[in-house]
């Protein structure tokens, strides 16, 4: 038996189960950004106000923190600055859940052995669960562009900054599938494939001055080992979210 069959029938049944919670978090994540592009518009609709607002954000050391720097005063500028990394943070903890509830936490309740008994391969349930984690990125990259070109923002960027915030998301999909396999428990998975999203280190891309339609660098917001959940390094708090894999029985 092929080690895929009954990927389709369990992609349906992944579907199904989520055919509530999963619409509303992409469209609630794609909505989000284009309720800020409108308001953005309409709070600053001249360039001078949106210079003397980045003014004021670029003096201000926890805005800079928080957000990064901010290049350029256009809309999506303004846009990218405050919604690109909490969108991108949105879409991977929503990917990341995706695929622990269709693995790990699957096997944890015994489903999996039950829907095992059948004419299943070994690895339908994982492509199953990592086509739906696909599916809703997808969608909410799609979405993100068409509400933000609809808006008046530049074309590019607006595929930019959508096509940025779903790319987070697939990306850590690959790492929930890996945390499911490592993990024994459904909780223990997400432990560490959240984890992993804080203590990689690198910055976000750069989708800032592309939003803005400049073509620009964009800002580089880190996230620091020591400065992750409210301890901020010139108060020497440090925070170590996240831990190690525990072997487990590989994924049925």
């Amino acid at each position: 038996m092929d080690g895929f069959a009954g990927t389709g029938p369990l992609s349906k049944l992944a579907f199904r189960r989520d055919g509530v919670v999963l619409p509303a978090c992409v469209l609630g994540i794609a909505a989000l950004l284009a309720i800020t592009a409108r308001d953005l518009k309409v709070l600053y609709p001249t360039e001078a106000s949106r210079v003397a607002v980045a003014a004021r954000a670029g003096a201000n050391p926890a805005l800079r923190f928080l957000l990064g720097r901010l290049n350029g005063t256009s809309v999506g500028a303004f846009l990218a600055a405050r919604w690109g990394v909490w969108g991108a943070a949105s879409a991977v903890l929503l990917t990341i859940f995706i695929v622990v509830r269709h693995t790990r936490a699957d096997e944890e309740a015994g489903r999996l052995e039950l829907v095992g008994s059948a004419a299943v391969g070994r690895q339908a349930p994982l492509t199953a669960a990592l086509l739906a984690a696909v599916a809703a990125n997808l969608a909410l990259a799609l979405l993100t562009f068409v509400w933000l070109a609809r808006l008046g923002l530049p074309v590019a960027g607006s595929a930019a900054l959508a096509l940025s915030i779903s790319g987070c998301g697939l990306v850590f999909g690959g790492v929930a599938a890996a945390a499911a396999q490592l993990a024994v428990t459904a909780r223990g998975a997400r432990g560490i494939a959240i984890g992993r999203r804080f203590r990689l280190g690198r910055p976000v891309p750069p989708v800032l001055g592309f939003a803005a339609g400049l073509g620009g660098a964009g800002p580089r917001v880190r996230f620091s080992r020591r400065a992750v959940v409210g301890a901020h390094p010139a108060a020497g708090g440090v925070c170590r979210p996240g831990g190690g894999g525990i072997p487990a029985r590989r994924l049925a």
